[in-house]
């Protein structure tokens, strides 16, 4: 396969990642009332549907990077995304307003550094005269993905279902897992990044 149209497949499963986490965090504004519709919704358990999904991801920003340090940024980066996919699943098919909190808690916590690994993935995976485009690429893809989830999660919760909004991310997931699996290089770990022990970023 050419060297730069893998490239290119490879930048779009990156911003294929990083597209479905941010429109999943914007997106519950509007298909909230649905939700309440639906399964009965309290005030608080509402708010707790979408906090809690951005409280755990920026949790586990920092954690996660000394994690892909110590066990491999591509390993840790397709383990998130696949518990998000899990995640997702779980969600799109919850009964009860308590099931949906865990469930959004849980997808924050599998994805909150899913766009520092993303970027860092990147610096390593593309060279140095397309690095540059490819970082900037993702930035502006997280940038209009943020903006436009409210948009989506409008028409999906108008024209279909709210729970389309995390049982569309199934598909978009495992695209996005199988073709950084497949064109992504593992690099070796050192030694020295092996031994990071994970009670510093508790520090």
């Amino acid at each position: 396969m050419n060297k730069v149209y893998e490239q290119g497949l490879l930048f779009i499963g990156l911003a294929l990642a990083i597209a479905v986490v941010d429109v999943d965090m914007t997106a519950m504004n509007l298909a909230l009332p649905s939700i309440t519709a639906d399964i009965g919704t309290s005030l608080r358990g509402g708010q707790w549907i979408i906090n809690g999904y951005l409280i755990a991801a920026a949790s586990c920003m920092a954690l996660g990077g000394i994690i892909g340090d110590c066990f491999g940024q591509k390993k840790v980066f397709l383990t998130a995304m696949l518990f998000f996919t899990l995640f997702s699943l779980f969600i799109g098919i919850a009964q009860t307003e308590m099931q949906l909190i865990i469930g959004r808690i849980c997808q924050g916590f599998s994805v909150g550094s899913t766009f520092p690994l993303a970027i860092s993935l990147a610096k390593v995976s593309f060279p140095a005269n397309r690095r540059g485009i490819a970082i900037s690429g993702l930035i502006a893809v997280a940038g209009i993905a943020q903006s436009l989830g409210p948009t989506v999660g409008g028409v999906m919760v108008t024209f279909l279902n709210w729970r389309w909004l995390f049982l569309l991310n199934l598909p978009l997931c495992l695209i996005s897992i199988y073709v950084i699996w497949r064109l992504l290089p593992t690099p070796a770990l050192s030694s020295s990044v092996k031994k990071i022990p994970l009670s510093s970023s508790l520090s």
